[in-house]
């Protein structure tokens, strides 16, 4: 799993740093790491200024060396203008581009000699009189130096291909940062798919740093993890339903049986005397009993688990219906000298279906009954709880469920017990069909050994 998790919103904002902040400066600093700086000082003209200019003075209205001294600057590329004391220029080879003063014109009417000229200005005294003025223009421009042609490509296109490659090296490894880590893991995702298509639930999901693909593998894992939970399920339920059939065909198989051997024996004449007829006849009608108990069973379940049929709700006197449903048991109380306790806290009105209510109640009372010794005790408790739910207790003295087979108990066709005859039990629906219409009136049934001996069935109902 990666470290490092951004959203596809934060990968962006780094993509544009990189393409546009990185290279630029990258060029820049190499820019200016292979530029050439070239720093030219000029020759000083101060010390030919007051040699030639500033100390001869007195020589400034000399036609000869104002010649000279024209020759001289227009080499040295300088300009000058000298003014007397008087305020008259007496000397200037400058080239006006706009009106300006002239040779011999008057520069102002005030003492001192102003001049809006562009140069340097030297004023010349002779003790506190003023001689004359001097302005220096400075007309020289540095050498040109000759560079290489390459430094010559660096500075003029230099950045721009700078740049171009940077950006290319950047969208290379942008775009193979999105191929293996965004392209790829949809591509793996694409197989994924194909695969549970093909119901192969084994597959390996790909974790990368962008956060909304690893959010994608966790739910491919969970998905992952209840198709495998429905797989096996779905397993368990065919060896369920292959266990069921077999059964189912066993257990109506052996009545049948009998019944054919008893009527073939009655056809034949094997039963040549009143007795042996009535003793077949009554065999007969008790495997007809079983075999229609066995085929109420199966039709009850296939109805509560199968043919999702509503439920038909009434408003119950619950307490009245316990005390129908334990009078129905006499028979066999009276016949395994049994006894039934009914305990209630007064009418207790509830909406239900009458008919499954009466059956769920009916398989455990019969559950209760079957595996209760001779003069057993058997009690019955109904109450309301403090949750304001309806609590039915039923509790045997019997030998009580082993407690490695309690969580299964309510599976189809499970009984602890190994043997399959008609004494330990039919179809081993009835806990089934029970806990199925228990769960259809939205409670539950709990089961647990007494501390003393026997089992509790306790069904809870929402009021």
């Amino acid at each position: 799993m990666n470290k490092i998790q951004l959203n596809i919103k934060h990968w962006l904002y780094i993509f544009i740093f990189v393409f546009l902040v990185i290279p630029f400066s990258i060029t820049q600093l190499v820019l200016n790491y292979t530029k050439e700086h070239y720093y030219f000082e000029l020759e000083s003209l101060e010390p030919w200024i007051k040699d030639t200019v500033l100390d001869n003075a007195y020589k400034w209205n000399d036609v000869n060396w104002q010649q000279d001294i024209d020759q001289k600057t227009k080499q040295l590329k300088v300009n000058i203008k000298l003014i007397n004391k008087n305020n008259e220029t007496t000397f200037s080879n400058i080239v006006y581009k706009s009106p300006g003063y002239q040779v011999g014109s008057q520069l102002n009417a005030t003492n001192e000699p102003k001049s809006d000229f562009p140069g340097q200005e030297y004023r010349v005294y002779d003790g506190d009189e003023l001689l004359g003025i001097a302005f220096i223009q400075d007309n020289r421009l540095a050498p040109k130096m000759k560079q290489s042609r390459l430094n010559y490509i660096i500075n003029e296109w230099g950045g721009l291909w700078i740049w171009i490659i940077l950006s290319g090296i950047m969208l290379l490894l942008c775009n193979r940062f999105v191929k293996k880590k965004a392209l790829e893991p949809l591509f793996d995702f694409q197989q994924v798919v194909k695969a549970i298509a093909r119901k192969e639930y084994h597959f390996n999901l790909p974790h990368t740093p962008i956060k909304e693909i690893n959010n994608l593998s966790e739910s491919f894992l969970t998905l992952q993890g209840r198709l495998k939970e429905a797989l096996e399920k779905q397993e368990q339920m065919e060896q369920e339903r292959k266990l069921f059939f077999s059964s189912i065909i066993h257990d109506l198989r052996t009545p049948l049986f009998s019944i054919r051997g008893y009527l073939e024996g009655l056809k034949k004449g094997i039963a040549n005397t009143p007795e042996k007829r009535k003793k077949y006849i009554d065999i007969s009608y008790e495997k007809a009993n079983v075999l229609n108990e066995l085929i109420s069973d199966l039709h009850s379940f296939t109805q509560v688990n199968y043919l999702e049929k509503p439920l038909d709700l009434e408003e119950l006197n619950f307490t009245a219906v316990m005390k129908e449903l334990i009078q129905g048991f006499e028979p066999e109380l009276v016949k395994k000298e049994q006894e039934i306790t009914f305990t209630s806290c007064g009418d207790i009105i509830f909406k239900g279906d009458y008919y499954l209510l009466s059956r769920a109640v009916n398989n455990i009372l019969s559950n209760a009954i079957q595996y209760t010794p001779v003069k057993g005790q058997i009690q019955v408790n109904l109450e309301i709880s403090v949750e304001n739910h309806i609590c039915l207790s039923i509790s045997d003295n019997g030998p009580g469920i082993l407690d490695k087979d309690i969580p299964y108990i309510f599976s189809p066709l499970y009984r602890g017990e190994k043997s399959r005859n008609r004494k330990t039990g039919g179809l081993g629906l009835g806990l089934t069909i029970a806990n199925s219409i228990v769960n259809k009136h939205s409670g539950k049934i709990e089961v647990f050994n007494n501390n003393d001996k026997g089992v509790t069935f306790r069904i809870i109902l929402k009021l």
